[in-house]
């Protein structure tokens, strides 16, 4: 029974992480949108209200270090969204449900959030898959089914980006009908999609599962272009602790991969060559625009550098291209940033943890610089479960070694 519970608990966290992460199911103007705002948000959010009382209150022990987490949290978004905000306004729900989600996450035992984690990886890698078949029909232009789903978003409406779904894959095309082609898959952007698969692989460290699974990440990650992934495969590849000759072949294969693609983009799409190998050259920095880079310019010529404007630039400024960690500054000030920073550290229990996970969690952290909304409930999933994910792993594959050496000297002991 309480496998059972702990699933439909699993299962509706995930589903409501990914409708809020700016997936083409939560576009209001979707034909089924009030659809799968039931299904994915509402229905969820039920079971998440029902059954927490129960999950809460289950050990008495747990419960004392849940209060702690609740406390914090609610500092953190008493400081975040109310003393660093000017004219807030939200309603009830809007400030309820964050603090909901937040404090149900941080509430979860070790072995539920090791089972996130998996769970997690399962969805993401289904979800993609049906993408990817989509992506391939596509391509071939095999029944090609178009529905026209028209963004709210000031920025893209400006830029006439259009959204086309075909089935289970995002299709995008600008101000002049030119299709933009990057692996979207059901996300508003290649590069939000690409933070999360690269999240995603940053505490991914047991390859004795989730094979499958980790191929259609892999190649979803790779269609996307987005410079994020790219980073944080990176990241991956310098912290893992396997053998250097095994680094060397897929340090190599990453080098013909890069400059192969480098080649073919210049050759054939020049403008996703100028927006991807561009920025990684040092051409271009796209997370902020000439306008913007003027505002800021001035901004940091001011006193509210230290605790900001209270007021969010992108709303400030709707047709201005800004996406970094710029924006938290002019928001909410260096204060704001540090106050962010030191809650990542205290949801992650950073000092605790070894030096592997702390690096995993810095490596986590530099995603502030291009998406500034680096604690969205599917971030934070992947950053909790995750990295008890990758302790409990450390933990287990530590004591078998410990095992193994405790059996050889037994051995030795036996024979003398």
């Amino acid at each position: 029974m309480g496998i059972k519970i702990n699933n439909i608990i699993i299962l509706s966290l995930i589903s409501i992480s990914i409708y809020f992460q700016d997936s083409i199911f939560s576009f209001p103007k979707y034909r089924l949108y009030l659809v799968f705002k039931i299904l994915m948000a509402i229905i969820p959010l039920f079971f998440l209200i029902i059954l927490y009382p129960n999950y809460f209150f289950k050990n008495i022990i747990e419960t004392k270090k849940k209060i702690k987490k609740i406390i914090m949290t609610l500092i953190y978004f008493f400081i975040n969204f109310y003393l660093l905000n000017k004219g807030y306004n939200q309603n009830l729900i809007g400030i309820f449900f964050p603090i909901f989600m937040f404090i149900f996450i941080l509430s979860l035992s070790v072995e539920t959030k090791k089972r996130l984690y998996i769970k997690l990886y399962q969805v993401i890698s289904l979800c993609l898959f049906l993408s990817l078949l989509s992506y391939i029909m596509f391509q071939l232009k095999i029944n090609l089914s178009f529905e026209k789903i028209e963004t709210n978003h000031p920025l893209k409406l400006n830029g006439g980006i259009v959204y086309w779904k075909h089935y289970f894959y995002t299709v995008v095309s600008d101000y002049k009908g030119l299709r933009i082609e990057r692996f979207y898959g059901f996300f508003d952007e290649p590069g939000t999609l690409g933070t999360i698969i690269g999240m995603i692989f940053l505490f991914d460290n047991n390859y004795k599962i989730l094979k499958k699974e980790r191929i259609i990440l892999f190649i979803s990650g790779m269609l996307t272009l987005s410079l994020a992934f790219y980073i944080f495969l990176f990241f991956k590849f310098i912290s893992f602790p396997i053998k250097k000759l095994k680094k060397i072949y897929i340090g190599l294969t990453i080098c013909i991969f890069f400059n192969w693609g480098n080649y073919y983009l210049k050759n054939n799409y020049q403008y996703i060559h100028f927006k991807t190998y561009g920025r990684i050259l040092g051409k271009e920095d796209n997370r902020a625009s000439l306008q913007a880079k003027k505002i800021l310019k001035e901004f940091y010529k001011t006193e509210d550098i230290y605790f900001g404007t209270g007021k969010s630039l992108s709303k400030e400024y709707p047709k201005i291209n800004i996406s970094s960690w710029h924006n938290i500054v002019y928001h909410k000030g260096i204060f704001g940033l540090l106050i962010l920073i030191i809650y990542i550290f205290y949801l992650s229990n950073f000092y605790r943890r070894n030096i592997y996970i702390k690096i995993l969690i810095l490596f986590y952290m530099t995603s502030i610089y291009q998406r500034p909304n680096i604690l969205t409930y599917l971030n934070l999933i992947i950053l909790i479960s995750g990295v008890e994910y990758s302790n409990l792993y450390i933990k287990n594959k530590n004591n078998n070694i410990l095992s193994n050496k405790m059996e050889d000297y037994n051995d030795q002991k036996n024979i003398i």
